[in-house]
């Protein structure tokens, strides 16, 4: 068994950001690009808005160019105003608000991708989202996804479902932990 003392001594702990970018134009696309490998976990944040036409749009995360929605399966539930536990498809990450969310209102995404780089097992993650984009309506979203497939993320692309765009001021974060 090893000894994790050994593995301290060994180990530089702590987290780098591969990608950051806070748009200063709308755009239905944000990619990466190729990160930076030799990182055990990524941290990924998205703050932001679309201009979707609805209080909330739904935010996706693509690994390595893989648009296909049925290589991403997995579960969300809600709690605040709304309960709901329901089956999750094509990288679901959480919300954006959209144009009928109150003005000026964003919410908060994050996932972990534990491991990966690890080219044996599909790639897990899970995550949280704070959604308070009107007065009325405040939620909080618990996300399980798997990604069908075994190839280390080498990328990361993120969309908002149906096409709309990601408007001005959206923030996205990429981090490594080592």
């Amino acid at each position: 068994m090893p000894n994790p003392t050994d593995y301290i001594a060994n180990q530089t702990a702590g987290i780098d950001l591969l990608f950051g970018t806070t748009l200063t134009g709308s755009t239905a696309l944000v990619d990466t690009g190729t990160l930076a490998t030799g990182y055990r976990d990524l941290m990924i944040f998205v703050t932001g808005r679309t201009n979707r036409a609805t209080t909330n749009g739904e935010l996706l995360v693509q690994f390595n160019g893989d648009s296909t929605a049925a290589n991403y399966e997995g579960r969300y539930k809600h709690t605040g105003d709304s309960h709901t536990d329901a089956v999750a498809s094509e990288g679901f990450m959480g919300y954006v608000p959209g144009t009928s969310a109150d003005a000026s209102r964003v919410t908060s995404n994050e996932i972990h991708v534990p491991n990966h780089e690890n080219t044996t097992f599909y790639k897990a993650y899970h995550g949280k989202t704070g959604a308070i984009s009107a007065t009325s309506f405040r939620l909080q979203t618990d996300i399980s996804m798997l990604w069908l497939d075994t190839s280390a993320i080498t990328s990361i692309q993120f969309k908002v479902f149906g096409g709309d765009d990601f408007l001005t001021g959206t923030t996205f974060s990429v981090y490594g932990v080592r």
